[in-house]
């Protein structure tokens, strides 16, 4: 007896047509309206047997260039789905991490918001410090409370 063969359904490939047909414009973006597959909320499709986020799939199948190792797949309009090639470049996570910070977008904590204001208070204790070491121009007194205003800064938790 012979056995029945199994005829599996194969997708067509996956191209940037067949991608795009699964957005919905939104201004200048595309958001993906398939799959969410990551915690972080990026789109997922199946890309040479492999899932990869969907802005990756894009950038490659738009520029037909795979990104290099150690180089992220970038949006400029900050969307996470969003897979509008002309919105994607390509960078480092340190790239990446600059462009976040650069736009407002990094994590601040309490700590972090209370080291960047004391930033000023830092170089202002440190340009009256210079004064006094080379022009004794400074009172003494303000030397002493710079001196002790870095030293309070120094140990601030």
């Amino acid at each position: 007896m012979e056995r029945a063969k199994k005829y599996v359904k194969h997708k067509p490939a996956l191209t940037i047509e067949r991608l795009l047909e699964r957005t919905l414009p939104n201004g200048e973006c595309l958001l993906f309206t398939g799959t969410i597959w990551s915690k972080r909320g990026y789109g997922g499709v199946r890309l040479n047997g492999r899932t990869v986020g969907a802005h990756r799939a894009a950038y490659i199948l738009a520029y037909g260039e795979t990104p290099a190792k150690g180089l992220n797949v970038c949006h400029k309009c900050d969307n996470k789905i969003c897979i509008n090639p002309e919105h994607l470049f390509l960078g480092t996570q340190q790239d990446n991490i600059k462009d976040m910070y650069a736009k407002g977008r990094g994590k601040t904590t309490k700590r972090n918001r209370k080291a960047m204001a004391n930033a000023e208070e830092i170089l202002s204790a440190l340009e009256r410090l210079c004064l006094w070491t080379e022009s004794c121009d400074l009172a003494p007194l303000e030397y002493l409370e710079a001196k002790e205003l870095i030293k309070k800064l120094k140990t601030q938790k």
